[in-house]
């Protein structure tokens, strides 16, 4: 027991470095596509603006990370995941500013996120391909991080995390088809394939982007090869649009959002998803002891 409680700890605090890293990663995402971009408007010019005097001109992937509202270089006491947030209250030692709950949403997640994908992860590691396979797993979760802040600061799922994902999701997919091969499982890996990424793709066709980004079909077809059974797609749509209603509906009550306001559906898509990945198969049990 003690020695599990280790385990978790420490999988909490590589997660959360993770998601700190996932987070620092998105703004520089972000500074390199807006010094590409040709057609800005007045707010990503300002934005651009504030980023180059940052970074000084320098390559954004090697800066050193700094406040956005004094450009002060950052302590790495100050980089503590999820400990400096707190001791800082939230805010900038030096300008007060305050740093974004954003960020420090992505440290928690990274941290629980990774900690409960290997004490749920079904599959043991008795094989090379189990071990292979939860090995991509995390390399996804990572991904998703990204994903997460980029998408729910800019409502964006930028291409060059979401193609690299796609990718690394068909190679967890194929690491379980080379352990144990059968038409029924490659039959259900297709079916995940086209609940989450068919259904996102004909609402986009349907609503002419305005419903969901073309992002969230690309990122359906990244999680459908990672959750590989059509009836836990079913349910991973199910917790995506749950957890979506939890969380949008307060903020329509008390006006933080619009009713045309664009939603980033993306996180709550990769929670659904995480969801039915990991305990979908005994959601399914369950339900079933209880039907009959």
């Amino acid at each position: 027991m003690v020695i599990e409680y280790i385990i978790g700890l420490w999988l909490f605090i590589i997660g959360a470095s993770l998601g700190s890293y996932a987070a620092a990663s998105a703004w520089r995402l972000r500074s390199n596509y807006l010094r590409k971009e040709k057609d800005l408007d007045k707010d990503e010019e300002f934005e651009l603006k504030v980023l180059e005097s940052l970074t000084k001109g320098k390559n954004i992937l090697k800066d050193r990370s700094v406040c956005l509202g004094c450009e002060k270089i950052l302590n790495w006491y100050e980089l503590i995941p999820i400990v400096s947030f707190l001791v800082q209250r939230g805010k900038c030692r030096k300008c007060k500013k305050d740093i974004g709950i954003i960020d420090f949403s992505a440290e928690v997640f990274g941290g629980l996120g990774l900690m409960l994908i290997f004490f749920l992860w079904p599959y043991g590691f008795e094989s090379v391909e189990y071990v292979l396979a939860f090995g991509s797993l995390v390399v996804c979760f990572t991904l998703f991080l990204v994903l997460y802040t980029y998408d729910l600061r800019w409502k964006i799922l930028p291409n060059k995390i979401v193609f690299p994902l796609i990718g690394i999701s068909v190679f967890y997919a194929l690491c379980f088809l080379i352990k144990d091969f059968s038409w029924m499982r490659l039959i259900n890996l297709a079916g995940s394939v086209g609940v989450l990424a068919g259904i996102y793709f004909l609402l986009y066709l349907m609503s002419k982007g305005k419903w969901v980004g073309f992002g969230d079909v690309k990122l359906g077809i990244a999680l459908g090869f990672l959750v590989a059974d059509w009836q836990n797609a079913i349910l991973a749509l199910f917790f995506a649009n749950m957890t979506g209603l939890i969380v949008i509906m307060p903020l329509l009550l008390i006006n933080n959002v619009k009713r045309k306001s664009k939603i980033p559906f993306g996180p709550f898509l990769i929670f659904g998803s995480l969801i039915a990945l990991l305990v979908g198969s005994l959601i399914w049990k369950f339900l079933l002891m209880n039907m009959y």
